[in-house]
């Protein structure tokens, strides 16, 4: 209709375009119908009140088009397009046109020209050159309306032009469709600043392109959607960025002033709400969200590479329910450094879905600096379904730095429905991590389908420190670690030196976690080191420690806390934890109360596999709290020690044997232990190869299936090649108690404590009360060696209270095999019980070979009171050969009963009459009710002595 030629101002108010037509085919069928307006080499366009509507099969352009000149820009005048309170319905381009105004479009491996757009911006010079003064376009109270058009199909600006920036105020863009890519707007140009205020772009369709309402070719440096705008239902049907596609990427993005991004999907593609190749960072702030967008990868956003400074929801904002049938369900990041993601001021990541990892956030290559979850924020309820890791965030092949919850936030009811990582995964190799949890922040409710119900990490070193935080009701269905799985990676030449990984717990509630396999809440060891590989100019194929990347200490710290509740299909209640062969293993516990966790729980263990259940260094069943062990080398050796000098340690001055790798020390003072089962060893504790501190602490009505109600240790081999001999000799210490108590434990063997160890045990001030052994030994305490030894280890009770305990059969109060030294000294016996004998101490020789051992037992400033037994040995049983002499000192003996040797019963396993067993009286006062074998002991040190032929001694 008009065509001005170098005007160089051009503008249109209260102009209407309405019902225009191409020629009918049957009189022209060759003819051409181009777009109606056409304006070149200008430099100012205003169209105010311009309504362009049913324009039908226009070729190029729908109303407008504008050829801007680009060789003559004044900066005091700079280009510029103005549309306000302007229309745009029902108009529709077909094909290509006139002066450029073509795209080709690419459907699989055939391309075909379509037009572009109702206002198509170009350059009018046929070279244009770089402007001084770009382009500024301007759209307030636009609105565009079902349309279709090729590219951009209501603004298209073409390429060569210079932009500085775009203004969109108070606009519709409605159900729009494009040929190609953006559906409402395409910039070809790179563009300084676009800012979106108070306008709606919804149902807008990219059939075969990308960005469903706005596409950028270029990118641009900062893209701001505010005041309440909104994209809604926009669709690409076979491309990326359901709403939004930027192909160079976004330097800053802002969505601010509940702003939204609604149910926009790329269903085929990446970004179903937006697709960046780059982002700089994205803001988003005054509750605006990003809800219900669908995409292959990246439901709400996807980045395509980095790096990425900073992804932030602020002040009440939100993704939320987004989904993909890959990886992110919110956001998802295929490769670059990702810098911080940061969810603050009660905003949250909530129902987001993902199927194959990420169920939020995923990060497929490269590091994640930190995730900061702050003021009341919250991940809850994302999901990442069949076997994906990450049920929030997975950090697929780089290092994930830092994590932090805090001030109130919570972190709940996320799952990994069959992988790990109900929460958080990140299997990074080289660098350390560092989770902090503070607050009153909260863990909750988060599910693996194998490890890890709140995260699921393998990475060399770092520190998990929870403050003040709640840990409640995560599960690892098949796997272990009901809330922490831990596990530095196996790799080559990049060993650390003096890093340490640690788990630090203070003042929290750690209570309901499970796991199918071990370490109810939390699970620390590390992974098997590589299979032998004959690495290029290194000789022989060999498996070398220095080529696993590891901490060289592992550390778990728990004080004033609350462990409760947690349990474990194979071993480790609440906490399974192993030394490596480059790392030691320290876990402390101080001021804490637990209660009610359990190990070896069978409806637990019949989710999982029973590769999760076995474990190198610890079995099912074992320890109803903690399970922790260190390693032995080739010829069953612990870390080296100095032996002479942990032999001078007094009680109140232990420390542990070794800092060496391998090595393996658990200390605990102050807490309280309650109600805490093993289905097989270890009711609150069990140590394998292990050292172990007791202090000030409190054990009652928790029970084994097997052995040790409170305390069991298993520590086959020796930390040092000469073995100690008698009581003088430097002894190492496996286990000390000091100051503690233990009541109403039970368990088959060893009621309250039960070990097998080759080194010292130490019972110290402590009292056992009501403990029973309900199959077979020691209703307290049941000590024996390894049979492997031809050595027995050493057992010291000292200022001990030993009341009511019963033993089904030996040792109501102690049971021990053949030790090297047994000492019991200013302690008390009274009203324990044995089924069989020894009511209050028993010493059996169970192995054939143990004959060969030499006991040295001591027994001074004792008193035994009221024991009974059934059989032999009301207060003493002793079955063993006394050599050489046992001395007993200082010893009361007042009414106890037994069949036979009410106060003592001495049977030794032969009667060598030439080499008889002697116990040495000294100043002894109390019952003379002994029983011994004829001709097979001597008893020195009563006047009162008188033999009777193998029948009670009496004065």
């Amino acid at each position: 209709l008009l065509q001005c030629s170098n005007c160089s101002r051009f503008e249109l108010l209260n102009v209407t375009l309405t019902k225009l037509r191409p020629a009918p085919n049957n009189t022209k069928p060759s003819i051409l119908f181009y777009g109606p307006l056409h304006a070149t080499n200008v430099s100012y366009v205003s169209l105010t009140n311009f309504n362009c509507s049913d324009v039908r099969d226009a070729h190029g352009w729908g109303c407008v088009f504008l050829q801007y000149n680009t060789r003559n820009v004044s900066a005091s005048a700079p280009p510029a397009l103005s549309v306000v309170g302007s229309s745009f319905q029902g108009n529709s381009i077909t094909r290509r046109g006139l002066y450029g105004t073509v795209h080709s479009l690419k459907i699989e491996t055939a391309s075909r020209p379509v037009g572009l757009g109702m206002v198509v911006v170009g350059p009018f010079d046929p070279v244009p050159l770089p402007s001084t003064a770009p382009l500024d376009i301007f759209l307030s109270g636009v609105q565009a309306i079902e349309n279709s058009g090729g590219f951009g199909t209501l603004l298209s600006v073409m390429s060569n032009m210079t932009m500085g920036s775009m203004s969109i105020v108070a606009s519709q863009f409605l159900d729009n469709i494009a040929d190609a890519s953006g559906a409402a707007i395409s910039l070809m140009s790179l563009v300084k600043i676009i800012k979106i205020n108070a306008t709606q772009f919804e149902g807008n369709t990219a059939i075969y392109g990308d960005g469903g309402a706005l596409f950028l070719a270029n990118g641009t440096s900062v893209l701001s959607i505010a005041a309440k705008s909104s994209f809604v239902k926009n669709i690409v049907e076979a491309g990326h960025g359901g709403a939004i596609h930027a192909v160079s990427g976004v330097q800053v993005m802002h969505l601010a002033s509940a702003s939204y991004f609604d149910e926009n999907s790329a269903a085929f593609g990446n970004g179903g709400a937006i697709s960046v190749d780059a982002l700089g960072a994205l803001n988003v702030t005054g509750r605006s969200y990003m809800s219900r967008n669908v995409a292959r990868n990246g439901g709400a956003l996807y980045i395509g590479g980095g790096p990425t400074s900073s992804i932030t929801l602020e002040n009440g904002s939100e993704f939320s329910s987004n989904y993909v049938t890959e990886y992110g369900g919110a956001v998802a990041v295929a490769a670059g450094r990702l810098g911080q993601i940061s969810i603050t001021g009660s905003s949250a990541l909530l129902y987001n879905e993902a199927q194959t990892g990420g169920g939020a956030i995923a990060v497929l290559s490269g590091d994640v600096g930190r995730i900061r979850l702050a003021d009341n924020s919250k991940i809850a309820e994302c999901r990442t379904n069949p076997s994906g890791d990450g049920g929030a965030v997975l950090v697929a092949a780089g290092n994930l730095l830092h994590i932090e919850v805090m001030n109130g936030s919570e972190v709940r009811d996320n799952v990994a429905v069959g992988g790990s990582g109900g929460a958080f995964a990140a299997y990074g190799n080289m660098r350390a991590i560092s989770v902090i949890v503070n607050g009153s922040s909260s863990l909750s409710g988060n599910v693996a389908g194998m490890h890890g119900g709140v995260a699921a990490f393998t990475v060399p070193y770092g520190i998990v420190r929870l403050d003040g935080a709640n840990v409640s009701g995560n599960v690892a269905t098949s796997g272990n670690g009901g809330a922490f799985y831990l596990r530095p990676p196996a790799r080559t030449d990049l060993h650390r030196l003096g890093e340490t990984f640690s788990v630090v717990l203070v003042n929290i509630t750690l209570t309901d976690n499970r796991a199918g396999g071990s370490g109810g809440a939390i699970f620390m060891a590390p992974l098997p080191p590589p299979p032998p590989s004959k690495p290029v100019g290194l000789g022989p194929a060999t498996t070398r420690v220095g080529e696993i990347i590891n901490a060289d200490l592992y550390l778990i710290a728990v004080a004033n806390s609350t462990v409760q509740r947690n349990m474990a299909g194979g071993a480790g209640g609440a906490v399974l934890a192993t030394a490596s062969e480059t790392s030691g293993l320290r876990v402390h516990f101080a001021n804490c109360t637990f209660d009610a966790n359990r190990a070896g729980d069978m409806a637990l263990a019949a989710a999982a596999t029973e590769e999760v259940l076995t474990n190198e260094l610890v079995d099912p069943g074992l320890g109803g709290v903690v399970a922790v062990a260190g390693l032995m080398d080739d010829i069953q050796l612990w870390p080296s020690i100095n032996a002479a000098a942990q032999a001078t340690l007094s009680p109140s001055s232990y420390e542990p044997i070794s800092t060496a790798s391998r090595s393996c020390y658990l200390a605990i003072s102050n807490s309280v232990f309650t109600n805490s089962s093993a289905s097989a060893n270890g009711g609150v504790l069990h140590l394998t190869t292990c050292t172990a501190s007791v202090d000030r602490s409190l054990f009652t009505n928790n029970t084994a299936g097997q052995s040790a109600g409170a305390i069991a240790m298993s520590s086959l081999g020796i930390p040092t090649s000469t073995i100690p001999e008698g009581p003088a000799a430097s002894w190492w210490h496996s286990l000390l108690v000091r100051n503690s108590t233990f009541i109403g434990n039970r368990a088959r063997d060893g009621g309250a404590i039960s070990t097998v160890t080759s080194g010292m045990v130490g019972l110290y001030g402590s009292v056992f009360d009501s403990n029973v052994a309900l199959g077979v030994h020691g209703g307290a305490v049941s000590a024996r060696s390894p049979l492997s030894m031809s050595f027995g280890h050493a057992l010291e009770i000292s200022s001990c209270r030993l009341t009511s305990n019963f033993a089904y059969a030996y040792g109501g109060a102690v049971f021990t095999g053949v030790m090297n030294v047994v000492r019991i000294s200013n302690s008390s016996f009274v009203s324990n019980a044995a089924q069989d004998s020894g009511g209050g101490f028993a010493l059996v020789m169970e192995n054939k070979d143990d004959i060969a051992r030499l006991i040295h037992l001591e027994i001074s400033n004792t008193e035994m009171l009221r024991n009974t037994a059934t059989r032999d040995g009301g207060a003493l049983y002793l079955a063993a050969a006394m050599l050489p002499p046992a001395v007993l000192h200082g010893l009361t003996a007042r009414n106890n009963t037994a069949a036979r040797g009410g106060v003592l019963s001495m049977i030794p396993p032969y009667s060598w009459e030439w080499m008889p067993s002697v116990l040495i009286f000294e100043e002894y006062a109390g019952d003379m009710d002994f029983y011994t074998r004829e001709g097979s002991v001597d008893i020195t040190g009563l006047s009162e002595y008188d033999h009777d032929d193998g029948k009670s001694l009496n004065p």
